[in-house]
């Protein structure tokens, strides 16, 4: 209605084709979610988890189409799962934390995609099946001196970065295996100590330097060429911090 307003006459080309219902307006989300959960605390031990089920109706999508976007509502988007959490301290000094989730995710009724027409029964783009992460931190004091080591491990199951499966041309575009999908190995590291008013720490980003897209999207005004945004390199550093 809104649309039709502004826009009474439509000429291809024009503004008002432009901003059209495929690209400036949708329908607003109405979701509806159920969470059920418990909570563990024990002496050294704490857990967590949590079972949830999450629908979505009209679910707005956005997709870059090379020159434009488009805008367009699902029918309905929903997902469901369970989320692990727990941290254990076997020692006082020595901490673990365990983290994964499982989510069941699907379009159950999307025709007018962007991505490839009806995608209804396909995964959303960007999220994977499965999550997780491991850490470890252990502190001490040397001759009254505060240190420190952690380091922490973080896992996303493989998953296309864009919506629609074999039903989005981008995606089989870029169907050589690495490009198209994204999972997550990450490692991080960090070390450091304090004297008095001096802080000194060093630390480690993706230290194994796993390499996967966070986004592809069509090239604008190229058919048959997409961008790959890649994930950060392993990156390290050494941080030093006066108090004062």
């Amino acid at each position: 209605a809104d649309f039709a307003s502004l826009f009474p006459t439509v000429t291809p080309g024009s503004q008002g084709a432009l901003l059209g219902s495929g690209s400036r307006f949708a329908l607003p989300e109405e979701s509806e979610v159920f969470e059920i959960g418990v909570k563990s605390e024990f002496d050294r031990l704490k857990l967590y988890i949590t079972l949830f089920d999450q629908s979505i109706k009209n679910f707005q999508s956005s997709v870059f189409l090379g020159t434009s976007f488009g805008f367009a509502n699902a029918g309905e988007q929903s997902v469901s799962g369970v989320e692990f959490n727990s941290v254990w301290e076997p020692l006082d000094n020595l901490r673990f934390n365990v983290a994964g989730t499982y989510l069941n995710a699907e379009f159950d009724d999307f025709v007018g995609s962007p991505a490839g027409g009806d995608i209804s029964g396909t995964r959303p783009g960007n999220v994977s099946e499965f999550s997780g992460s491991f850490g470890a931190s252990y502190d001490w004091n040397i001759n009254g001196k505060d240190a420190y080591i952690r380091a922490d491990y973080q896992f996303e199951s493989d998953v296309d970065t864009e919506d629609g499966g074999d039903l989005n041309p981008v995606n089989i575009l870029l169907d050589n295996g690495f490009t198209r999908q994204r999972g997550v190995n990450s490692v991080n590291a960090s070390a450091g100590i304090s004297f008095d008013k001096i802080d000194i720490s060093i630390w480690a980003r993706n230290l194994f330097n796993n390499e996967y897209p966070l986004q592809n999207a069509p090239t604008p005004l190229q058919n048959g060429s997409v961008n790959a945004y890649p994930n950060m390199p392993r990156t390290y550093g050494l941080n030093l911090r006066y108090n004062f």
